[in-house]
């Protein structure tokens, strides 16, 4: 009778621990597969954002890198000529300004929908590099070291520009 009473104990204990496994099993299976779909739902929406939003407007966001760049360089070219003036200079910002724009509405509120985060992040940089040709620009002493500065803003903000771009692809 002792044996009988140890062996149904045992028997019990082995059917409820069996229970408690396979019941860890399937909630560790469970929670496995939502962490894997979760990552590749993350990771889909990457490729897709890639593909459907920045290559195809890359090209817009190049071209506003080169007007950008042409800018500058007519602003070099008018301090070297000694055409320089505060009416050219106002000229100056605010074709910048309308460059700028022009990129937010083509480029910049595409994204935001998307990823805000991106959005304010480029949309921060850009009115950065505003602010400092701004500054530049109208300071009371411009001189040519201020467009070489001008241009090395430019530069740093174009390339922060391009690896946020590129490093969705990760």
């Amino acid at each position: 009778m002792l044996l009988y009473k140890f062996y149904c104990s045992l028997d019990v204990f082995a059917t409820v621990a069996s229970i408690i496994i396979a019941a860890f099993a399937v909630l560790q299976f469970t929670y496995l597969v939502f962490i894997q779909a979760k990552k590749e739902k993350k990771r889909n929406k990457k490729e897709w954002f890639h593909r459907l939003v920045i290559e195809p407007k890359i090209e817009e966001v190049y071209e506003f890198f080169e007007k950008s760049e042409s800018e500058f360089e007519d602003l070099k070219n008018l301090f070297n000529n000694g055409d320089f003036s505060l009416q050219s200079s106002l000229n100056k910002a605010e074709k910048f300004k309308v460059l700028i724009y022009k990129f937010r509405r083509s480029f910049v509120d595409l994204v935001d929908p998307i990823d805000n985060d991106l959005a304010v992040k480029i949309q921060g940089l850009v009115d950065d590099l505003l602010d400092f040709y701004t500054e530049k620009l109208f300071s009371d002493s411009f001189k040519l070291t201020d467009v070489k500065l001008i241009y090395n803003k430019f530069y740093r903000v174009q390339s922060q520009i391009i690896y946020l771009l590129y490093r969705w692809k990760n």
